[in-house]
């Protein structure tokens, strides 16, 4: 079953780098722990941060977004990293 679930992490970095006023040409970055996550509800959270999800394979996420309409999503584990690069177009 597939749902809709609203939530947030509790420990999180971002940040936003730029060198003109109007963003233009900008990176913006978010790296989250996965086992900080919270749903409201202990017994979600509680599997989501299980083996059977995020913890085991997942520890880290990092997604890293440039305003050029181009960014990388970069899945940590353990022992190696997964780094996805898409560019959309307009």
């Amino acid at each position: 079953m597939i749902s809709t679930v609203t939530g947030h992490f509790e420990h999180f970095k971002s940040t936003v780098e730029t060198e003109t006023e109007n963003f233009n040409d900008s990176d913006i970055s978010f790296t989250t722990q996965t086992n900080s996550i919270n749903t409201k509800n202990s017994d979600r959270d509680a599997s989501l941060k299980s083996d059977d999800f995020f913890n085991a394979a997942y520890p880290e996420l990092n997604f890293t977004f440039n305003t050029n309409l181009a960014f990388k999503c970069r899945i940590k584990s353990a022992s190696s990293s997964l780094i996805n690069r898409y560019k959309i177009e307009a």
